[in-house]
Protein backbone atom coordinates (compact mmCIF):
# COMPACT_ATOMS: atom_id res chain seq x y z
CA UNK A 1 0.00 0.00 0.00
CA UNK A 2 1.22 3.60 -0.43
CA UNK A 3 1.80 5.48 2.15
CA UNK A 4 -1.44 7.88 2.52
CA UNK A 5 0.05 11.15 3.51
CA UNK A 6 1.69 11.50 0.21
CA UNK A 7 -0.38 9.03 -1.98
CA UNK A 8 -1.66 12.82 -3.40
CA UNK A 9 1.56 13.38 -5.20
CA UNK A 10 1.86 10.15 -6.88
CA UNK A 11 0.38 9.70 -10.53
CA UNK A 12 0.80 6.83 -12.75
CA UNK A 13 0.09 9.40 -15.93
CA UNK A 14 3.04 11.82 -15.39
CA UNK A 15 5.21 12.20 -18.25
CA UNK A 16 8.14 11.52 -16.58
CA UNK A 17 6.99 7.82 -14.97
CA UNK A 18 5.86 7.03 -18.63
CA UNK A 19 9.58 8.15 -19.79
CA UNK A 20 10.90 6.33 -16.73
CA UNK A 21 8.85 3.62 -17.71
CA UNK A 22 10.04 3.59 -21.79
CA UNK A 23 13.66 3.73 -20.58
CA UNK A 24 13.20 0.69 -18.94
CA UNK A 25 11.51 -1.15 -21.73
CA UNK A 26 13.91 0.14 -24.20
CA UNK A 27 17.01 -0.74 -22.35
CA UNK A 28 15.54 -4.03 -21.23
CA UNK A 29 14.46 -4.97 -24.53
CA UNK A 30 18.46 -4.38 -25.77
CA UNK A 31 19.36 -7.06 -23.24
CA UNK A 32 16.61 -9.41 -24.23
CA UNK A 33 14.81 -9.00 -21.26
CA UNK A 34 10.88 -9.32 -21.01
CA UNK A 35 9.04 -7.07 -19.36
CA UNK A 36 6.02 -6.74 -17.45
CA UNK A 37 3.60 -3.89 -15.81
CA UNK A 38 1.06 -5.16 -13.07
CA UNK A 39 -1.40 -3.99 -11.16
CA UNK A 40 -3.64 -0.85 -11.61
CA UNK A 41 -1.63 0.68 -14.00
CA UNK A 42 -1.71 -2.09 -16.18
CA UNK A 43 -5.23 -2.13 -16.20
CA UNK A 44 -5.59 1.74 -16.84
CA UNK A 45 -7.75 1.90 -20.35
CA UNK A 46 -6.36 5.62 -20.07
CA UNK A 47 -2.19 4.00 -20.35
CA UNK A 48 -3.61 1.40 -22.78
CA UNK A 49 -2.20 3.32 -26.19
CA UNK A 50 0.99 4.21 -24.19
CA UNK A 51 1.81 0.20 -23.17
CA UNK A 52 0.75 -0.77 -26.95
CA UNK A 53 3.20 2.33 -28.38
CA UNK A 54 6.43 1.57 -26.03
CA UNK A 55 5.83 -2.43 -26.98
CA UNK A 56 4.98 -3.67 -23.54
CA UNK A 57 5.43 -7.44 -23.21
CA UNK A 58 2.78 -8.76 -20.69
CA UNK A 59 0.50 -6.63 -18.73
CA UNK A 60 -0.38 -8.24 -15.50
CA UNK A 61 -4.01 -7.71 -14.56
CA UNK A 62 -6.72 -8.86 -11.99
CA UNK A 63 -9.01 -11.75 -13.59
CA UNK A 64 -12.14 -9.08 -13.50
CA UNK A 65 -10.20 -6.63 -15.56
CA UNK A 66 -9.30 -9.08 -18.31
CA UNK A 67 -12.26 -9.08 -20.20
CA UNK A 68 -12.42 -5.08 -20.36
CA UNK A 69 -8.56 -4.98 -21.61
CA UNK A 70 -8.83 -7.70 -24.21
CA UNK A 71 -11.63 -5.88 -25.84
CA UNK A 72 -9.81 -2.46 -25.67
CA UNK A 73 -6.78 -3.93 -27.36
CA UNK A 74 -8.86 -6.24 -30.17
CA UNK A 75 -10.82 -2.68 -30.79
CA UNK A 76 -7.52 -0.81 -31.40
Amino acid sequence: TMNSEILDLYDSKHESIKRMISMVIENAHKAGIWVCICCESAADIDLLDFYIDIKIDELSVSPSKVLRLKKEILNR
